[in-house]
């Protein structure tokens, strides 16, 4: 599945289906590393997204729900209605230099500042595989961050600020009110998204200020969740 928020179909998910979800989008598949962010057993974790499928206790649910690192929406969790993250401040970002002692379990997120965020012809190959050019800190886990220097997303985004965005691994299936950074072997863009009523290989991407536009699945590098925009604190 790929990142559904405010979309019908979640509620027709089980509360299994949405643990996996979690683990498979923040953990990348990685039951251990889930297991330790929100301090449950391994093999507790694994019976509820594996074969056994076990129901999930409520000491398992609310590990999860209470975990600073998450910030997972228990209404979500429990019903598949609503945000999949806590609407309020989803994510907390710190400068090194001010890093508190202790905010539940931080993550370190790259800024690339060479790779700001502009419509126009900006593609890149392997951006993954560049040195940052620096870190702030996250409570969410997979977060990268870019600088937005366009201004096609004015007056919700504007130039001068910055984007946290977490890599989706899939993007059969998109959420139209929400905002996701795109990749295309030439662009660089943020957009929202819509799918085509008949054709399966493209996207249609919306924005304020621009006319929509098409793009060829085939053309796309990636697409991230656009989860903060603001200053830099």
């Amino acid at each position: 599945m790929g990142n559904k928020t405010n979309y019908s179909d979640w509620e027709q998910t089980t509360i299994n289906e949405r643990i996996k979800y979690i683990v498979d989008h923040f953990f990348k598949g990685n039951t251990t590393q889930m297991a330790k962010a929100v301090f449950v057993k391994q093999s507790t974790l694994r019976d509820i997204v594996g074969e056994r499928n076990s129901t999930p206790s409520f000491d398992t649910i609310k590990q999860i729900v209470d975990s600073a690192s998450l910030n997972i929406n228990p209404e979500w969790l429990l019903t598949g209605k609503g945000e999949i993250l806590k609407s309020d401040n989803s994510v907390k970002i710190f400068v090194p230099e001010d890093l508190p002692k202790q905010v539940g379990r931080l993550y370190r997120a790259p800024i690339y500042e060479s790779y700001p965020v502009s419509a126009g012809l900006h593609g890149l190959a392997a951006i993954r595989d560049d040195k940052p050019d620096g870190y702030a800190y996250t409570t969410m886990p997979g977060v990268t961050f870019f600088p937005v220097i366009g201004c096609s997303f004015e007056p919700i985004i504007y130039a001068g600020e910055y984007i946290g965005v977490v890599k989706l691994n899939s993007w059969d299936r998109v959420d139209t009110e929400k905002i996701y950074f795109i990749i295309t072997k030439e662009e660089r863009m943020l957009k929202r998204l819509k799918v085509d009523k008949d054709r399966e290989d493209i996207l249609w991407c919306v924005s304020p200020n621009f006319s929509e536009f098409s793009i060829l699945k085939s053309d796309i590098i990636e697409i991230n969740h656009v989860f903060f925009y603001g200053k830099m604190i």
